[in-house]
């Protein structure tokens, strides 16, 4: 079966997929249907902007212009040839918090539907839309026809299933020729739950992922030539599964790292025992 992942980047309280960052979605169903033996393609939407509303043609920007965001992060591939051969598209969307954007625009309902609406195959809508999606964050989600999608799938695979496939996912740089700060995962959901501008809590109950699967991720993307990445899909990193041990194994096992971030903590779990150890 050939599949297509269509990228149209997220942005939750939870995790950054905008570039530059390179979200969880798209590489952990890329890595799973390569395990499964699929023919599998990674696309952006900016890819199918240059198809559909370019001609193809990348034109330089103006001076004014300084970057097209619009058209900045394409792939190696080519939308209408790679669609051409398609079977099944998975199309990631979703945002859920208010950005600015530099060097890309995330897409939306409203934009995307149209522009796949007379493509034949399959078609299936993921990511943080499932709960509701609207470019600028916190406000009423896009309301749409959601038609030309076959299915809705809520992708939130266990981490004991994740453990299997997440590593496979590195293969997708190869369809990538510029830099990307890899988003990493090391836990769902939130022990607190009560904060008025965060979906975590509606999405996931609090779980962590084995400090080693995390460990294993990292090391899989470093051995791709992956050189920056951010600890930040999750709401406490200082909840994370042994942070500190993780921390050290990484830097261990990827001498050259260039970034190593991490994001999303609780103040109250710096205040409590053993956070002052885990800031140091």
């Amino acid at each position: 079966m050939r599949y297509t992942l269509l990228d149209c980047y997220t942005d939750e309280a939870s995790g950054l997929g905008v570039p530059p960052y390179l979200g969880t979605y798209p590489r952990y169903i890329y890595g799973k249907l390569k395990q499964e033996g699929h023919d599998v393609k990674y696309l952006t939407i900016d890819d199918l902007r240059l198809w559909k509303k370019y001609g193809g043609i990348k034109r330089e920007p103006t001076e004014k212009q300084k970057t097209n965001i619009l058209i900045y992060n394409t792939t190696v591939n080519d939308a209408r040839k790679v669609l051409d051969k398609t079977d099944v598209l998975v199309v990631v969307i979703g945002v859920h918090v208010p950005g600015k954007y530099l060097t890309a625009l995330p897409g939306t309902l409203h934009e995307v539907i149209p522009l796949l609406r007379d493509l034949p195959m399959r078609k299936i809508l993921t990511g943080p839309a499932i709960f509701g999606t609207q470019l600028e964050g916190g406000k009423t989600y896009e309301q749409v026809n959601m038609d030309i999608f076959d299915e809705t799938v809520d992708y939130t695979d266990t981490f004991e299933n994740l453990a299997d496939y997440a590593a496979n996912g590195a293969a997708i740089l190869h369809e990538i020729p510029d830099k990307r700060v890899i988003e990493i995962e090391t836990s769902r959901g939130c022990k607190v739950g009560k904060c008025s501008f965060c979906t975590e809590p509606i999405k996931s109950k609090f779980i962590n992922r084995k400090m080693d699967d995390v460990v294993k991720e990292v090391q899989a993307y470093y051995n791709a030539g992956a050189r920056y990445f951010r600890l930040g899909k999750q709401a406490d990193f200082y909840a994370s599964d042994r942070p500190i041990e993780m921390l050290k194994k990484i830097r261990e096992s990827c001498p050259d790292l260039e970034m190593l971030q991490i994001d999303n903590v609780n103040p109250n779990s710096v205040l409590a025992p053993g956070g002052e150890d885990i800031t140091k």
